[in-house]
C-alpha cells in the first residue's frame, strides 16, 4: 500500500508546516505560536485520516469523530471555564505570579475530569470512555491503598471505617 512512503510526506509537510507557524505565530507571541500549533496538529490528523482512508485499512471519518469527540467536549469545556477563571483570577494576581498559574490549571484539571465523567456517562457504549473511567477507578483505589497504608491513613481508615 506505500503507507509509509506517503505518511513521510505529510510529516515534512507538517515539519514545513511548524516552521512557517512559528514564524508567523511569534508576531503574536506564545498564543500565536501555540494556536498554530493546535491547528497544524488539527490538519496533521485530517491529512493521516485522509491517507489511512484511501488505504486497505478504510478508516471512516465518523469513526474518527466518535473516538475523539468525548476528548474535543472535555477539552472545549477545560478551555471555556480556564479563559472564565483566567479573567476572574486576572482581578487579584498578576497573570505571571505562580499562584495565578496553579488556581487556572487545578481549575482546568477538575473541568476536564468532571467532563470525562459526564461524558462517560452519557455516552453508556462508547467503549474508550469506559476503559478511562475503569483506569480512573484504578488509580483511585491504589491512592486509596496507599493513603491507608501511611501511619496517618490506617488511623483515618481505622477509626473512620475503610474508605474503599
Amino acid at each position: 500500500q506505500n503507507l509509509v512512503h506517503r505518511a513521510t510526506k505529510i510529516e515534512i509537510a507538517n515539519l514545513l508546516i511548524v516552521v512557517a507557524v512559528v514564524w508567523f505565530g511569534s508576531k503574536w507571541g506564545l498564543i500565536g505560536v501555540s494556536v498554530g500549533i493546535a491547528l497544524r496538529s488539527v490538519a496533521s490528523v485530517i491529512m493521516l485520516q485522509c491517507l489511512l482512508n484511501r488505504s486497505h485499512v478504510k478508516l471512516r471519518h465518523r469513526f474518527v469523530v466518535y473516538a475523539i469527540a468525548p476528548a474535543l467536549a472535555a477539552s472545549a469545556a477545560g478551555f471555556i471555564v480556564g479563559v472564565g477563571m483566567q479573567m476572574f483570577v486576572n482581578r487579584f494576581f498578576l497573570p505571571t505570579s505562580l499562584i495565578h498559574f496553579v488556581i487556572v490549571a487545578i481549575t482546568v484539571m477538575c473541568v476536564y475530569g468532571v467532563s470525562v465523567v459526564v461524558v462517560a456517562i452519557a455516552l453508556p457504549r462508547h467503549p474508550g470512555m469506559h476503559a478511562s473511567l475503569d483506569f480512573g477507578r484504578e488509580i483511585l483505589d491504589r491512592f486509596r491503598g496507599y493513603c491507608c497504608s501511611s501511619s496517618f491513613g490506617s488511623f483515618v481508615c481505622r477509626n473512620k471505617g475503610d474508605i474503599r
